[in-house]
């Protein structure tokens, strides 16, 4: 998940990005994000989550149902740090800003289209 703190970001277990060697079916290590941060004068605004699949050692944009898993999840991590995380559909990333509390906890996401 991600908090922010003294309207810094901290990314939580972004780990490796290509971590292919052996997929952990509990962990989901082939679920990832490219993570996008706009920053102005060294200080970070919002930050835009690609979802992605890794496959063969190769990192895709992922769709479908696996796009649904890898967003409702990573909505949920944040929302118990107290951070809200919204899906933009046309940007289709999941956005992140600084200040945006939780409060409730997040409906399901809609499925891709």
């Amino acid at each position: 998940g991600i908090e922010f703190y003294k309207e810094r970001p901290i990314f939580y277990g972004a780990g490796n990005f290509v971590d292919d060697y052996a997929v952990d079916r509990i962990e989901r290590n082939d679920r990832a994000f490219v993570y996008l941060a706009d920053v102005d004068h060294d200080v970070p605004g919002n930050v835009c989550l690609y979802p992605t699949m890794i496959r063969g050692c190769q990192a895709r944009r992922a769709t479908g149902i696996d796009e649904l898993a890898i967003i409702e999840k990573m909505q949920e991590l944040c929302w118990d740090l107290g951070t809200r995380a919204n899906w933009n559909d046309v940007r289709r990333c999941l956005e992140i800003t600084p200040g945006a509390l939780a409060g409730k906890k997040p409906a399901r996401a809609a499925p891709p289209a």
